[in-house]
């Protein structure tokens, strides 16, 4: 994986382009102007930014997992449609129309698709089409939150989805959250929605060593990562680059379910919890 970090106008100047196969950029970079000569791309995490051109991702056929992270003004999330190869689809979407967009692309355009983590928190909740599941006989792990899906999509997910592993999903009413924990239970996939959510700063607690606390925390949307083991990683990394005077006053032990932070101080990991939100 290949970070570009700092201020930079464009991706033009990106060395070897046509033989990266996996590229991160953030805020700093202006333009993605470039990123169409880098044909070999598997792999994009796009973190931040203002008026992001998508439609360039219409150029990169081999694109196998994308995170689009926070990002700002327009952006045409429809040439997401175009990446028939798409296995892994990671979103933090933060303007209402990114979240309007979202909700009317056919995921079956998606035909090897794996893994879809999707949230907003900026927009009432769309209903997605009735059939948005058709084809989901290869999903492993879905998360679609602060977006609703009908009580026939629901079940019939949780039915024919014979990889799924986990659904964390915003209900429409107590009745459908029931059902969907119900089906998940038969079928032996984990069903999480918005009251499982969990709690950050009320979600501090003592540690086993006197004096000292913890939080659990699931990063792997933030982070664009498959398991909390590869974002705690991503986590340590991002510390030393960004907020490097943090750096020494975590301990970090990954869990399936959450990568879980210690510290001496309760106000270190309020603090972390405060720099995570606003990054």
């Amino acid at each position: 994986m290949r970070f570009i970090t700092g201020r930079r106008k464009d991706l033009t100047g990106v060395r070897d382009p046509g033989s990266l196969t996996a590229l991160g950029a953030g805020a700093g970079v202006a333009s993605l102007e470039g990123l169409s000569a880098m044909t070999a791309l598997r792999e994009l995490h796009l973190e931040g930014g203002l008026d992001r051109d998508l439609g360039l991702l219409r150029d990169l056929p081999e694109l196998r997992r994308v995170s689009l992270l926070k990002l700002r003004g327009r952006a045409d999330l429809s040439a997401l449609a175009s990446l028939t190869a798409l296995e892994a689809l990671w979103a933090t979407l933060v303007e209402p129309d990114h979240v309007t967009q979202f909700a009317a692309l056919d995921f079956a355009a998606w035909p090897r698709l794996e893994r879809l983590l999707v949230d907003q928190e900026v927009a009432p909740a769309p209903t997605l089409p009735a059939g948005v599941f058709r084809s989901s006989s290869r999903w492993i792990e879905v998360a679609l939150d602060g977006f609703l899906v009908s009580d026939e999509d629901l079940a019939g997910l949780l039915g024919s989805a014979s990889r799924l592993q986990s659904l964390d999903f915003t209900p429409q009413s107590e009745h459908q959250e029931a059902r969907a924990r119900e089906l998940g239970r038969r079928r032996g996939v984990v069903v999480l929605t918005t009251s499982d959510a969990m709690p950050q700063l009320d979600k501090i607690v003592p540690a086993g060593a006197p004096g000292q606390f913890a939080v659990p925390m699931d990063l792997r949307k933030r982070f664009g990562v498959d398991n909390n083991a590869q974002a705690s990683e991503v986590l340590q990394a991002w510390l030393k680059r960004h907020h490097p005077s943090l750096c020494d006053r975590y301990q970090v032990d990954p869990e399936s379910s959450a990568v879980w932070v210690y510290a001496d101080a309760k106000a270190d990991l309020e603090r972390l919890i405060d720099v995570l939100g606003r990054d």
